[in-house]
């Protein structure tokens, strides 16, 4: 049986192995490791944050995308082998400053958490957007975080990461809500909340690659998808418990 020259070309194009981009590779190994060299002794773990930290001070200025090990190496008075020891590839710097970045958001949405807390007689969908308009407010105040968590993912590694650290908040938002009000049982709230974070964030993604800020418009689109979508699991009133209403 005849084969065409078609035939031939998609042949040899399903056997054909991607190989990571040059750009990524340390060595000749096809196998490529975006994870960062965590050290154990204090003067290394103090060069690993200074690191962090001085990436996120030219993403003050810079765009995510366009800082390398170099620029890093420059501003922080460090050999770039150094920087290269402790992160292989500028991926595995995105990823920790991901998981910094996002660490400290899930932090801030505790706060937000404690603050609604206090507030008299609250609706859930109140809560929710007030909780919003807090994170918002810290974004757009933050340039270095909106660069690492609403700009452009190059990395799927770091896209993961920003999931885990969102299903993190989410369980410290479930967690928050029913010590709150009574919450029937509902199968994977927490998951759903996972989802409605997720929504969240990708209409503020979209807003800050656009605009450079999270702007009205995109906030109040991402409060009524996010509320909507929970509504498929909540009902529209919820009680408060006993002794949890503020002052």
């Amino acid at each position: 049986m005849r084969h065409s020259n078609e035939d031939r070309v998609f042949d040899t194009a399903k056997s054909a192995v991607v190989r990571p981009k040059s750009s990524q590779r340390k060595s000749r190994s096809d196998d490529v490791e975006h994870i960062a060299r965590r050290p154990i002794q204090n003067r290394s773990q103090a060069r690993f944050s200074k690191i962090l930290t001085t990436a996120e001070k030219l993403l003050e200025t810079a765009n995510i995308e366009d800082i390398s090990s170099y620029d890093i190496a420059r501003a922080a008075n460090i050999p770039p082998a150094s920087i290269s020891y402790l992160f292989p590839t500028m991926a595995a710097l995105r990823i920790e400053l991901t998981r910094k970045c996002a660490h400290i958001a899930t932090e801030i949405t505790v706060r937000a958490h404690r603050a609604q807390a206090q507030s008299k007689n609250p609706s859930w969908q109140v809560w929710m957007y007030k909780m919003g308009e807090y994170a918002r407010d810290q974004y757009n105040s933050n340039r270095p975080a909106c660069e690492v968590l609403l700009g452009p993912q190059l990395h799927r590694q770091a896209t993961c990461a920003t999931f885990q650290e969102t299903r993190a908040a989410a369980r410290e938002l479930v967690s928050a809500l029913r010590s709150f009000f009574v919450i029937p049982d509902i199968p994977d709230m927490e998951e759903t909340f996972s989802r409605a974070m997720d929504l969240v964030e990708g209409v503020w993604a979209r807003a800050y690659l656009l605009y450079g800020r999270i702007d009205d418009e995109s906030f109040e689109h991402s409060m009524r998808m996010q509320i909507s979508y929970l509504r498929t699991i909540l009902p529209d009133v919820l009680a408060v418990k006993r002794g949890k209403r503020g002052a």
